[in-house]
C-alpha cells in the first residue's frame, strides 16, 4: 500500500509510476531494461529516470560490464532521501512507522491504544512521524470506507457511524494520503510478494480478535467494488446467539471470533487470542469458535470459488497459511 502511496503523485506522471513499480519488483534495473520491460521510448525513460532521480526517488548504481558496447548502469529505489508513512488502525491499536523506500523501518513502529477515537490517534501519530523528506503516508483501517466524501461509512474500529476522515487529511497536509481497507492492504501486499501467482484468483481471511474480514484478488489485483470496503467475510451471519454487531445483526464471525462471545460461553476472561496462542492445546470453547468460523469460510468458498485459499492471525501457525 505504501507503493501505491507513492503513486497518487502526479509529478512523475504515468511514466514515471511504472518505472516505480517496475523497480520495486525487480530490483537494480538498466534503463535499456525498464526500456525494454515497459515498452516505453527510451526518450520517455530517460526524462522519468531524471525526475524521479531529482526527487530522491531513484539512484543510479556503478556501473556494470557485461561484455561489449557501454558499461550498463542499474537503477535502483533511493533509500537514503525519501521516507513514507505507514499507519494500521484495528479496534485494539494504532500502529505507525516511518520505512525508506525499501521497506526498510527507520524508526521503531509505535504502538497506541486507540483512546476510543482512533482517527484522532491515528493524525497524532502521523503528526510524530512526518518530517522533511516524508513522500507520502498509506493507511489502513478495518470497514467500509467512501473516499469520494471523505468519511468511514462503518467500521469495527469506530464505534459509531459515518466518521469524518478530516482530522487524518488536517495531519498529512499537503501530502498524498491513501487510506485503504485494511484488507485490500493486506491483499495488495500478497500481490507484491506472490508476482508469479497473479493468474490465480485468491481469497485472503483476516482473523483477528472481534474484526474478520475477507479480500477477494482476482487477476491480480483486490477485488474493491463501488467503495473500499473488502469482501464482507465477517459479516456472514450464523443462526447463533452473539452480541450485537456493529452492522445490526447478531450471529456474525466478527462476533463469534471475540473473545467476549468466549467469555459468554464459558465464563473465562482470558482474551481469545491468548487461548489459541501457538503451544497451545485449545479448549472445548475454542474448538466450538473454530467450528463456527470454518462453516462461515467454508460458505465463502464455496461461493467464489478461489484457486487459493489465504488464512491470517496472529494466531494462526504460522501467521500467513496457504
Amino acid at each position: 500500500m505504501l507503493l501505491n502511496a507513492t503513486q497518487t503523485g502526479t509529478h512523475w506522471g504515468p511514466h514515471g509510476r511504472r518505472v516505480l513499480n517496475l523497480l520495486a519488483t525487480r530490483g537494480p534495473t538498466s534503463r535499456e531494461k525498464v526500456h525494454r520491460l515497459t515498452g516505453l521510448h527510451r526518450n520517455l525513460v530517460g526524462d522519468a529516470v531524471r525526475r524521479l532521480i531529482d526527487d530522491g526517488l531513484v539512484r543510479s548504481g556503478k556501473p556494470e560490464v557485461t561484455g561489449r558496447g557501454r558499461p550498463r548502469v542499474p537503477l535502483d529505489l533511493d533509500p537514503a532521501r525519501r521516507s513514507l508513512i505507514g499507519i494500521a488502525v484495528t479496534p485494539q491499536t494504532v500502529s505507525a512507522c516511518s520505512v525508506n523506500l525499501c521497506r526498510e523501518a527507520i524508526v521503531e513502529p509505535i504502538h497506541l491504544a486507540t483512546g476510543g477515537d482512533p482517527l484522532r490517534t491515528a493524525a497524532g501519530a502521523i503528526g510524530s512521524l512526518l518530517g522533511d523528506q516524508t513522500l507520502a503516508i498509506g493507511m489502513s483501517i478495518t470497514g467500509v470506507i467512501d473516499t469520494a466524501h471523505g468519511v468511514m461509512l462503518e467500521s469495527s474500529s469506530v464505534a459509531h457511524g459515518s466518521t469524518s476522515l478530516a482530522p487524518l487529511h488536517s495531519a498529512a497536509g499537503a501530502l498524498p494520503l491513501v487510506i485503504e481497507n485494511d484488507l485490500h492492504a493486506l491483499a495488495l501486499y500478497h500481490q507484491f510478494h506472490h508476482a508469479a501467482r497473479w493468474d490465480e484468483d485468491t481469497l485472503l481471511v483476516r482473523l483477528e480478535d472481534g474484526a474478520v474480514g475477507g479480500a477477494l484478488i482476482i487477476n491480480g489485483r483486490p477485488h474493491t467494488g463501488c467503495l473500499h470496503a473488502a469482501s464482507e467475510v465477517g459479516h456472514t451471519s450464523l443462526a447463533i446467539e452473539t452480541r450485537r454487531c456493529y452492522c445490526g445483526r447478531r450471529g456474525c464471525l466478527e462476533r463469534v471470533f471475540d473473545s467476549d462471545f468466549a467469555r459468554d460461553l464459558d465464563g473465562q476472561s482470558t482474551a481469545l487470542q491468548t487461548r489459541l496462542a501457538p503451544g497451545t492445546t485449545g479448549d472445548a470453547t475454542t474448538r466450538r469458535i473454530a467450528r463456527l468460523v470454518g462453516i462461515g469460510i467454508a460458505n465463502a468458498v464455496q461461493l467464489v470459488k478461489p484457486h487459493r485459499l489465504g488464512l491470517v492471525s496472529h494466531a494462526a501457525r504460522p501467521a500467513v497459511s496457504y
